[in-house]
């Protein structure tokens, strides 16, 4: 199956390593043509909820509107 946006293989790449990470299971179906699905883990849903969890927090402060000069008031620094 074609996405839009992604080549195959990036895609067949990506899935690759998130197998190896834990984060998908691939499942495998001996059909002709030959069937692939991806499901999330326990650790995959698990990740999945912390970065639902992330966009909800940048969703809040973005419409909170604070300004640049506002947050760099601390003088943050980035460190190597």
């Amino acid at each position: 199956r074609r996405i839009d946006g992604i080549s195959a293989t990036s895609l067949s790449e990506r899935l690759a390593g998130l197998e190896k990470r834990g984060i998908v299971e691939r499942m495998v179906y001996p059909e002709t043509p030959p069937r692939v699905e991806y499901i999330m883990t326990k650790k995959g849903w698990e990740f999945y909820n912390l970065l639902n969890g992330f966009a909800d927090w940048a969703s809040k402060w973005e419409q909170e509107n604070v300004s640049h000069q506002e947050v760099n008031q601390f003088n943050f620094r980035q460190v190597n």
